[in-house]
């Protein structure tokens, strides 16, 4: 087979890019996903969070007060403004979590 050497490289090349981009496995359906809460104006938002086995949820502290997040089997640090605490959820159940600070914030995940 005649042809010019750089050709059949920069093809090569672009042929394996491409079918290395398409052999990408897709996100996972249940699990591996990433809800956002965000903390503002003492409360959290949304409070109640329905997700999967596996997934995670952060909590973004959107104010100038420190809050903390605090259920059972899990706690976060103090929270200063913008900071954030993620937590992976591995069972199913419903989780009920406060701020540690302020008892009356309260939230909700359901895992399923």
């Amino acid at each position: 087979m005649e042809g010019n050497p750089a050709i059949f490289a920069v093809l090569l090349a672009a042929s394996l890019l491409l079918f290395g981009c398409a052999s990408q496995p897709p996100p996972e359906e249940n699990g591996g996903n990433t809800v956002t809460v965000t903390i503002k104006d003492f409360a959290f938002s949304p409070g109640t969070v329905t997700i999967h086995k596996g997934d995670t949820v952060k909590w973004v502290n959107k104010e100038a007060a420190v809050h903390t997040i605090s259920a059972l089997g899990f706690s976060s640090p103090s929270l200063r403004q913008d900071a954030t605490y993620e937590h992976t959820f591995n069972e199913a159940g419903s989780f009920n979590y406060v701020c540690g600070i302020h008892p009356f914030m309260a939230g909700t995940v359901i895992v399923q």
